[in-house]
C-alpha cells in the first residue's frame, strides 16, 4: 500500500522546466525557494527581471483564483498598486501542475523590490491613505454573482471555533470553557449588519511593499466580498501583535484623510481583532501534522490564550 503524502515540495529544477514550457522568459538565471508553508513561493531571476511564482494548496479552487485575478487587474487597470499575475504562452493568468497528492493551480506575477513597511509613523499613515485609496476603487468594482466570492467571516470563525475546541477539548482542557464561551460570543455579532465590500482581508506589512511610487499590495489569497470592519481589525491586530499599538492611531488617521469610517462600527473592532487571532491560530493547529507538536506546544497555546482574554477585558470595557 502507497503510504499518504502530507505535502510535496518541488525542487527548483522542475519548477525552472515548468516556468520553460509555460511561460516566455529570458533565460532563468536561478529558482529560488523562498517559503514552503500552505502555499509555496519561489523567487524567478532572469537575466533581465525577476518574478515571484506561487504555487496553491490544494484547498484553492479555480472559481476563487478566477475572482482573485479579476480583482487583481482591475485594481491594476485603476492605478492601485498590485502583484498581478502574467499571462501564460497560452494567454491564461495561471497554471496547473501535477502533484503525487493531486493537482495544484499556479500563478507567476512580478517581484517588487521595495522594502516591507515599518511600524513609524510616517509609513503606517501612507498605508492607511493608500488602503482607502483601494477600498474606494474597490467600491466600483463589479463582478457576476456567479463569480463573486464571498469571505463570509462568522462561517470562518465558526469553522475554525470547531478545530481549535477539538484541540484543547484532547490537550488543553483548562482552556476549553473559556474558549468555548468567548468564540460564541464573537459569533453572536452575525446578527449585526456591518459595511460590505469586496476588500484584501489580509492586510498587513508582511503583504506590502514600499517603493519610491507607493506602497504595493499583494498575495489576495483572502480577498472577496467581507466587512469593512474586519479588513481594518486584521491591521489593528498586527500592530497589538508587534507591540506597536500606539502606531494604529496613525493608520486610522490616513484611512479617514480619504475615506470616512462608521464610528459605531469602530466600537466592534478588538471582537473582529479576537476573530482574526483564532483564524490565524487555526491555521497552525490544522497544519499540526506538517508542521509538528513542538511548535504548537504549551507556551504558545497559553500565549494565545492569554491574547484573548486581554482583548476580552477590552471588549468588557467597552461594553
Amino acid at each position: 500500500m502507497q503510504a499518504d503524502i502530507l505535502k510535496t515540495v518541488l525542487s527548483p529544477m522542475y519548477i525552472q522546466k515548468v516556468l520553460d514550457s509555460q511561460y516566455k522568459l529570458n533565460n532563468i538565471n536561478n529558482v529560488i525557494l523562498i517559503r514552503s508553508s500552505s502555499n509555496d513561493i519561489y523567487r524567478i531571476i532572469t537575466e533581465d527581471n525577476q518574478y515571484i511564482f506561487k504555487i496553491f494548496n490544494l484547498g484553492k479552487t479555480f472559481k476563487d483564483l478566477e475572482f482573485e485575478i479579476e480583482y487583481m487587474l482591475y485594481l491594476n487597470c485603476n492605478n492601485i498598486l498590485v502583484s498581478f499575475p502574467l499571462k501564460t504562452i497560452s494567454n491564461k493568468h495561471f497554471i496547473y501542475i501535477d502533484y503525487p497528492e493531486g493537482t495544484k493551480l499556479a500563478i507567476l506575477t512580478s517581484y517588487i523590490k521595495g522594502r516591507k513597511l515599518e511600524y513609524i509613523s510616517n509609513d503606517i499613515y501612507l498605508f492607511g491613505r493608500n488602503v482607502a485609496k483601494f477600498h474606494k476603487v474597490s467600491n466600483s468594482f463589479l463582478i457576476p454573482t456567479v463569480k463573486q466570492k464571498k469571505y463570509n467571516i462568522f462561517e470562518i470563525l465558526h469553522e475554525k471555533k470547531v478545530i481549535i475546541e477539538n484541540f484543547l477539548r484532547q490537550y488543553h482542557y483548562q482552556y476549553f470553557n473559556f474558549f468555548s464561551n468567548f468564540s460564541n460570543n464573537l459569533l453572536s455579532l452575525r446578527n449585526i449588519k456591518f459595511s460590505e465590500g469586496y476588500y484584501h482581508n489580509d492586510l498587513h506589512t508582511d503583504n506590502t511593499r514600499k517603493i519610491d511610487n507607493g506602497i504595493y499590495l499583494f498575495d489576495f489569497d483572502f480577498s472577496g466580498y467581507g466587512y469593512l470592519i474586519y479588513e481594518l481589525s486584521v491591521f489593528k491586530w498586527s500592530c497589538i501583535i508587534n507591540n506597536k499599538i500606539n502606531i494604529w492611531k496613525n493608520f486610522i488617521k490616513g484611512y479617514k484623510s480619504i475615506l470616512a469610517v462608521n464610528a459605531q462600527e469602530l466600537e466592534y473592532m478588538y471582537y473582529f481583532v479576537a476573530i482574526r487571532d483564532i483564524i490565524v491560530m487555526s491555521f497552525y493547529l490544522n497544519r499540526i501534522n506538517i508542521i509538528g507538536h513542538k511548535a504548537i506546544n504549551s507556551t504558545y497555546i497559553n500565549e494565545r490564550m492569554k491574547f484573548l482574554k486581554n482583548i476580552n477585558k477590552q471588549i468588557a470595557k467597552r461594553s
